[in-house]
């Protein structure tokens, strides 16, 4: 469904609710037109620990590296 930003502020609610099931609504402006798609209501949060095992720091992490002995002194 395509309207005019004009049509569309009459007839926000039912836009949305289309949107929200799936419908395809396209806002028509004087230059540009965007479109409505549903967002999800779930904000996640991140889960401490979530990636333990995944990353692997080597032992010689904070050691100098060989090729940077001229930047040193």
């Amino acid at each position: 469904m395509k309207v005019t930003a004009k049509e569309a502020a009459g007839h926000l609610t039912e836009l949305i609710e289309r949107a929200a099931s799936g419908g395809e609504v396209v806002i028509a402006g004087a230059k540009k037109s965007v479109r409505l798609v549903p967002c999800s209501d779930d904000e996640s949060q991140p889960v401490f620990g979530s990636a333990k095992g995944l990353l692997r720091i080597s032992d010689d992490f904070d050691e100098p590296l060989r090729d940077f002995d001229k930047y040193m002194r």
